[in-house]
């Protein structure tokens, strides 16, 4: 069951949105049904906590020791390049 909702906008944004519809062959209704899901399968993989970019670069290819930190492995790789 289809219930409505009334949304308020300004006058250029509302018309944005219906010539972008009419130019995808799709409703304002669709894109915003569209834009709701999409928000909702965001949050669900942002919903883990991130890891710094620098492991998500070497994940995978490095294995770690029984008491070994992912922060142990940069420390020693650091302390490595920088001669520590």
């Amino acid at each position: 069951m289809m219930t409505k909702l009334t949304l308020t906008a300004a006058p250029a944004d509302i018309q944005t949105a219906k010539s972008y519809a009419q130019e995808h062959n799709t409703s304002v209704s669709a894109m915003f049904s569209r834009f709701i899901h999409g928000l909702k399968a965001r949050q669900k993989t942002t919903s883990t906590p991130k890891r710094p970019s620098t492991l998500n670069e070497i994940s995978g290819i490095i294995s770690l020791g029984e008491n070994q930190s992912y922060d142990d492995l940069r420390r020693e790789a650091l302390a490595k390049k920088y001669g520590l």
